[in-house]
């Protein structure tokens, strides 16, 4: 019987924005290659740490065979955010150099510099997309900037949504009381095959349909800002 593979963060370092830095040391390990996996008779335990400042938190995919996918979050004490609740996406590039997590968007770590934008292999084309169409409104698939607000991403219009836009699809993670968790449970047929660790806006090889990073952005600041974010390992 085929099992599902498990997806993790590889570790998130966080640097308060009061400037006091995490070990460097990664608490799970390097990033992997795409591909292989664990042998053991059921999926691995996918559990990695962000931690520092006492803040610390998970985020675990697990990918079955049929591309069914099961997404977990938890976040605890949050007590550098000003927002009440985060978006959160898969991106195309790894994240940079910089702080992973600061307040009001100061995570530069998290930058589209770095992470490029959602990703999005079924050229959804909405205004975060990596794909290139989505910056040309005169491109087919029309983006975004061409439909109604009523054809946006939303819950209740997932047919819209990139595939990496996980709070359009399954909701925003609350974090009113610093703390944050949120199950879904969806589909990504080609997370496996489009998983690029290296993959960077840098050197241009994060492109719509790659994916490296999750980006917890603070939706209810300003449009964009990055609050957290970290790269993603596959076991």
């Amino acid at each position: 019987m085929k099992l599902a593979r498990s997806i993790l963060l590889s570790s998130l370092l966080i640097e308060c924005s009061g400037g006091m830095k995490a070990d460097k040391k990664p608490h799970g390990g390097k990033s992997g290659k795409s591909g292989g996996g664990s042998k053991s008779s059921k999926p691995p335990a996918a559990v990695s740490y962000m931690a520092d400042l006492g803040t610390y938190g998970t985020f675990k995919m697990l990918v079955y065979p049929n591309g069914t996918t099961t997404y977990d979050v938890s976040l605890k004490n949050l007590t550098f955010a000003t927002v009440d609740e985060l978006e959160w996406h898969l991106h195309s590039g790894k994240i940079g150099s910089g702080p992973y997590a600061a307040s009001n968007g100061s995570a530069t770590a998290c930058n589209a510099n770095f992470t490029a934008g959602h990703y999005d292999p079924m050229l959804k084309c909405g205004s975060a997309s990596t794909a290139p169409l989505c910056g040309n409104s005169t491109n087919e698939p029309p983006c975004c900037y061409k439909k109604p607000a009523s054809d946006y991403c939303s819950i209740k219009n997932i047919g819209s949504c990139e595939i990496g836009d996980l709070s359009g699809l399954y909701g925003k993670v609350n974090i009113t009381s610093k703390s944050g968790e949120l199950h879904a449970k969806g589909l990504c047929p080609d997370c496996i095959k489009h998983y690029m660790p290296k993959a960077s806006a840098v050197d241009k090889t994060a492109v719509y349909n790659t994916w490296a990073s999750v980006v917890f952005h603070g939706s209810n600041v300003s449009a964009g800002d990055r609050v957290l974010c970290a790269d993603v390992k596959l076991v």
